[in-house]
């Protein structure tokens, strides 16, 4: 029976938007595709999670492109960002970045916990092109 109840609160723990315990974090699957040339998605399953520990877990389903994700704090998810056209890339530095995942190879998944509070977020790969491409998405966390 032991085992049975420590698999389910594994099974359940280990599900997108689930928490490992009152002070674990929540869990946020953050699928990111797309190739050069083409329609690039980032995907956060759930897109809106409760205040507090939160770890992104960003798996690049891309055959050959790698890709990043950057957390942003910002007032309107919907609004544009500060963009250089020159170079196709959100300028980093005119946005609130709380932190990022870098240099995901295709077929890899890597995370990162965040302590976050309410607001709005944006989750974008600022990779040349991407943004503009796609890969950006909004992101809420509650009360």
């Amino acid at each position: 029976m032991r085992t049975l109840i420590l698999a389910t609160v594994v099974l359940t723990a280990a599900l997108p938007g689930r928490g490992w315990t009152a002070d674990g974090p929540t869990v946020v699957a953050v699928k990111v595709t797309g190739e050069q040339h083409e329609t690039m998605t980032l995907e956060p399953n759930p897109p809106s999670v409760k205040a507090g520990r939160i770890t992104f877990r960003v798996e690049n389903a891309a055959n050959t492109e790698s890709h990043e994700m950057i957390v942003a704090r910002v007032a309107d998810p919907k609004a544009p960002q500060p963009y250089d056209e020159a170079k196709k890339r959100v300028i980093e530095s005119k946005l609130q970045a709380l932190g990022e995942v870098s240099k995901i190879l295709p077929g890899q998944t890597k995370a990162l916990t965040l302590a976050l509070k309410p607001g709005k977020y944006l989750l974008v790969c600022n990779h040349t092109g991407h943004y503009k491409a796609g890969m950006v998405a909004p992101f809420e966390v509650t009360n």
